[in-house]
């Protein structure tokens, strides 16, 4: 009877430490995803490899570094993420790829190069002008900037890196549309939740499609419409869909309430047979 009890007691210890260890494992595998973690590694890795640095999170889901210089890097963790949920055992390197990036940034600006121009354009609270960044009002709160990109890492192009690059404004805008093409042809999806409602994929920052005449006219061709309904929730992120009299209402219903939840800027729309310059403009006020 003794040794049946004690058997019985092994048993189950035994199917308690394998529940707690599979437990564990599948913790682990949640958990090593977890957008906070994420961040939370890449950043001390930063800070690690980078004495004196400070890391802070941005509304936009970016993470803002601060090095001693006085140098501003954003960092995009979405791109460690998406590589960590789609291989866990990955997830490492995914991190240390992210960490790299930010030191590249550093090495680009000793010799910045015009290849590694983009263009973004920002509807922060603090005009990009306070912190010494080359800047365009484009229209509302959103401004054009320029930046130097490494992967998942930018930083905005200042006076001195442009002078650097030897280029003026001018040329930064031309050498930023040209390098757009980098990214392919201009693509929207269908949003599924969204009748009417495009969102634009690119692999940079999809609201520089805006400054591309010739790349907003193929967007709003896949749209269907040559007066087309803009929406930039967040940064990085533009929307469309038509403006017509068959989708007008539901279109900027749907966009306003992309906006609402984002608190963000204004209704757009950009008429692409207008003249230059008059393209974009902000949406009348309606239902």
């Amino acid at each position: 009877m003794r040794r049946t009890t004690s058997s019985a007691g092994i048993a189950i210890a035994l199917v308690i430490g394998f529940a707690a260890a599979v437990g564990g494992a599948a913790w682990w595998w949640i958990a090593r995803a977890r957008p906070d973690a994420v961040e939370k590694r890449i950043s001390a890795q930063i800070v690690e490899r980078h004495a004196g640095a400070s890391v802070a999170s941005l509304d936009s889901g970016l993470l803002r570094v601060t090095l001693p210089s006085g140098l501003y890097i954003d960092v995009r963790p979405v791109i460690a993420i998406e590589r960590c949920r789609s291989d866990r055992f990955d997830c490492s390197n995914a991190v240390d790829r992210v960490v790299g990036d930010v030191a590249h940034i550093e090495e680009m600006l000793a010799k910045p190069h015009l290849a590694d121009l983009r263009a973004m354009i920002i509807g922060e609270a603090s005009p990009g002008f306070r912190f010494g960044f080359l800047t365009e009002p484009l229209i509302g709160p959103l401004e054009l900037r320029y930046a130097l990109v490494s992967g998942a890492a930018s930083t905005f192009v200042t006076s001195t890196v442009a002078d650097s690059l030897g280029v003026d404004r001018a040329q930064l805008k031309q050498a930023a549309i040209a390098n757009l093409a980098a990214d392919g042809e201009p693509r929207a999806e269908l949003l599924a939740d969204s009748p009417g409602v495009y969102r634009v994929v690119s692999k940079d920052d999809a609201v520089a499609e805006l400054i591309s005449p010739l790349r907003m006219r193929r967007l709003a061709a896949i749209v269907g419409a040559a007066r087309i309904y803009c929406a930039v929730p967040e940064r990085g992120a533009l929307f469309l869909a038509r403006k017509d009299a068959t989708t007008d209402l539901a279109a900027r219903r749907a966009l306003s309430t992309l906006l609402a939840r984002a608190r963000a800027g204004e209704l757009l729309v950009y008429d692409t047979q207008a003249p230059e310059g008059r393209t974009l403009s902000i949406a009348e006020a309606g239902p």
